[in-house]
């Protein structure tokens, strides 16, 4: 079943200002997983985990007031876009034709720029049954934070057993840049920090960064260092480590690689918390994940859902995409959308308890 509620009305971002957003709480008989959707940034905002006795425990972290998802940095739980992750110096060249990009991290481009798509109110199209799902769609004009072409595009949230799937489409009508992801934070605790959270990930390199967090460009193999997650093992294990992709970053945030030879929607990682019992299973058919353990979390102004405090390393993200800063790296896999064409992915995230 799918419950409607009010969320609040929207003031400060320029596409909705006065308009009023929306909650959809998403649930089924006998489906222990529930998930709360907004059309404000297409947002996940809840997700709770039922366990044998009834008792729901929050995985994911989110914030109590529209007005916290309108001011505070760090896209919780929103769709990011056109182009998820950073651009160096928000600048990049297409078909000849040279585009500027807003910089908003920095020199650099990162989630969509000032107003990306984490800032628009959706429209929204709601499907009841044993799989409800809310689509939400909209429109990304020529020219929206210098992005070329028309963008048609749309999210569905899918409720399944245990859990969620986020498919993407899109079309444009002129060759653009597109890295469509979602950036939920999770936290299989439901409070506290994830360091001691353990995680195993299917991934044989990932990308080093520079000092502003871009690509250099190489691909550099995960075996034997802290990015080795092939046998599972805790955040903390690789956060402590002094390697100096850990200390550019503060942490995690990079983007790991899938094997080459492993395409289509695939099981990539699993991630557990002994303290709960609780695991998670991602799957994607996208080429990577950017591997967030949110080093960047802690603002005291925006306590999450029922009050806890921001602290650093509260959560994890796993935003499945192309790679970063693509649009300037020609050997990276292409990430140009060209008229014509549809862009279409999936990404799942399902939940259980350890035996």
């Amino acid at each position: 079943m799918i419950t409607e509620l009010e969320f609040g009305k929207i003031t400060l971002s320029p596409y909705a200002k006065g308009k009023t957003a929306k909650l959809y709480l998403l649930s089924a008989p006998g489906n222990p997983f529930s998930l709360t959707v907004s059309d404000y940034g297409a947002t996940v905002v809840a997700a709770c985990l039922a366990d044998g006795e009834g008792k729901q425990h929050p995985i994911v972290r989110g914030y109590d007031s529209l007005g916290f998802y309108e001011r505070a940095e760090g896209y919780l739980g929103a769709v990011v876009g056109r182009f998820g992750n950073r651009i160096a110096k928000g600048r990049f060249t297409l078909d000849g034709k040279d585009y500027t990009l807003y910089t908003n991290n920095g020199v650099n481009h990162l989630h969509g720029g000032r107003y990306g798509f984490d800032k628009k109110l959706y429209s929204a199209l709601l499907s009841d049954g044993n799989e409800p799902y809310a689509e939400f769609s909209s429109f990304s004009p020529d020219g929206e934070e210098g992005y070329p072409g028309n963008l048609s595009y749309s999210v569905r949230y899918t409720l399944v057993r245990g859990g969620f799937t986020v498919s993407y489409r899109a079309e444009t009508d002129a060759p653009t840049p597109l890295n469509l992801t979602n950036h939920t934070y999770f936290n299989l605790d439901g409070e506290g920090v994830i360091e001691d959270h353990l995680f195993t990930i299917d991934a044989d390199r990932y990308l080093p960064t520079d000092e502003t967090l871009i690509p250099t460009g190489i691909l550099k193999k995960t075996a034997g260092s802290p990015f080795d997650f092939g046998n599972i093992k805790s955040f903390g294990s690789a956060l402590s480590s002094d390697d100096p992709d850990i200390e550019t970053a503060g942490g995690i945030d990079h983007c790991f690689v899938f094997p080459d030879e492993k395409t289509g929607f695939l099981p990539r990682a699993v991630a557990v918390s002994e303290k709960s019992g609780i695991r998670m299973v991602f799957s994607t058919d996208r080429p990577a994940v950017q591997v967030y353990t949110g080093n960047f979390l802690g603002d005291p102004d925006f306590p999450f859902s029922g009050g806890e405090r921001q602290k650093r390393r509260a959560a994890f993200c796993l935003e499945s995409e192309g790679f970063p800063d693509a649009p300037n790296h020609t050997a990276f896999p292409d990430c140009i959308l060209r008229p014509g064409e549809v862009f279409r992915s999936l990404t799942g995230y399902t939940f259980d308890f350890l035996k």
